[in-house]
Formats: C-alpha cells, structure tokens, sequence
C-alpha cells in the first residue's frame, strides 16, 4: 500500500540503515575473492558506487581499486616503470608483491594500524 510518509535513505549492509565506511568496507571485503572482485558482483557494486552520496574523490578512488588501477608496485612492474620482480615487493612489509589486494587487504603493516 502507499503511505503518505516521506521517502528516506537507507545503507543495506547495516542493520541501523546508517552508512559507515566500516561496513562499506567490509560489504566490498566481502565480494573480493584472490585480489579480484567475481565479474557478477562487480557490475552490481560498480554501478552502485556511481550512484553513492560519497564524495567524488572517495568514488573515483573506489572505482579504481576495484578495476585495479592503483598504481601499485606490481601494476608498475606490468608497465615496465620498475626495471625487476625484486622491485614490485611490498614497500612496507616486503614479503609479497605490493598489489591492491595485499596493500588494502593482506599486508601484515597495514592490518596492524
């Protein structure tokens, strides 16, 4: 039935309706699966992120990262900016290559802040 109410926003992924980048977060975790966001749910999100009230810079960011356009060590080393493999390790920890997925997911210096 209709309702005279007005209409209000609500954020799915949190029971409270309230959005936060914590759930964000954790509702893209979620959907990346070895580095890579699954080809179904990565239209899904995608097309959400373009209609989301962040600000356009935290957008463009997002949409980035997942298409893996952050231009990590190993995205460098794919276009021959970093001359070996040896230089495309994580320049925090070291111990795998630096890529979007270890960067904002794995790397053992990042999770520890």
């Amino acid at each position: 039935s209709l309702s005279l109410s007005a209409d209000s926003w609500s954020w799915k992924f949190e029971p409270s309706g309230m959005y936060s980048v914590k759930s964000a977060y954790l509702s893209l975790l979620g959907e990346v699966q070895g580095g890579t966001v699954r080809p179904v749910a990565q239209i899904t999100v995608l097309a959400s992120l373009w209609k989301s009230w962040a600000p356009l810079k935290v957008v463009v960011f997002s949409w980035k990262l997942l298409q893996d356009r952050i231009p990590s060590r190993l995205n460098l080393l794919r276009r021959r900016v970093f001359p070996n493999p040896e230089s495309a390790l994580c320049a925090l920890c070291g111990l795998s290559g630096e890529s979007s997925a270890h960067l904002f997911i794995s790397c053992p210096v990042v999770s520890s802040i």
